[in-house]
């Protein structure tokens, strides 16, 4: 059984798919599932709190009793940021969207998912806002 999952939240398509896949797997693991909002420049902060809370609020009667919360952290980097992150909390998952073109690399994953991935020292699960959810996932490819 897992305790917590971590989702990288930027509110993409991606990100967003990413955070139903996490209250899928937190559902059948038992995990309590945190996003995690790096802020930047791109996004203001009282609007990026307003959507978490929404977001929180939305997903929370599917949680089945676990918790669903949120983390806004600062940082000039987002990869660093979310390092620290998960080296303070240590969660069992860290489940983040990939914006990037082809191949897995920095193409693939875009250049924050790709570094954190690099330095993350918990499991990493990437998706794309492509995921079908229709399809049973049945097996996972880990290239090591």
């Amino acid at each position: 059984m897992m305790q917590e999952i971590i989702v990288g939240i930027d509110f993409s398509n991606a990100s967003l798919t990413a955070l139903r896949l996490g209250v899928d797997i937190a559902n059948r693991t038992g995990a309590n599932l945190l996003m995690v909002w790096v802020e930047t420049a791109e996004k203001d902060p009282i609007e990026a709190e307003k959507i978490l809370k929404e977001l929180t609020s939305s997903f929370t009667p599917a949680m089945q009793g676990k918790k669903i919360d949120y983390l806004i952290e600062q940082g000039s980097k987002v990869p660093t940021a979310m390092i620290k992150v998960i080296k303070q909390r240590y969660p069992d998952l860290l489940i983040i969207g990939t914006n990037g073109n082809s191949g897995f690399d920095e193409r693939f994953a875009g250049a924050n998912c790709y570094k954190t991935i690099v330095d993350c020292p918990v499991p990493v699960l990437t998706l794309r806002e492509n995921f079908n959810f229709a399809k049973p996932l049945n097996n996972i490819i880990l290239p090591i």
